[in-house]
């Protein structure tokens, strides 16, 4: 997993943990290791005041039941909120 995430406001909200939490909520699927499929799975996620998530979409699929995994990990993991102006804010990222 690459740390290829991006949002508008001043701090993004981060896994609580850090990115390896997020990892371990991940379980890849028998069929994506057994046909070695190997690409990107990109989540638009949004994250409110309080560190949970409240919704994802998958901008870019994989198949084989990887986006359905990344998303479950997603909404697996608790992430510390954006802040913007010292304010914690719900926040797409």
């Amino acid at each position: 997993m690459q740390k290829n995430y991006f949002c508008e406001n001043g701090n993004c909200p981060l896994p609580k943990g850090g990115l390896q939490e997020l990892l371990k909520n991940l379980v890849i699927p028998k069929t994506v290791k057994r046909l070695k499929v190997i690409g990107d799975v990109v989540v638009v996620a949004t994250v409110d005041e309080y560190g949970n998530v409240r919704d994802t979409k998958v901008t870019k699929k994989l198949g084989h039941g990887a986006d359905e995994a990344v998303e479950v990990a997603i909404l697996d993991t608790h992430f510390i909120p954006a802040e913007l102006n010292g304010q914690k804010i719900r926040c797409d990222v």
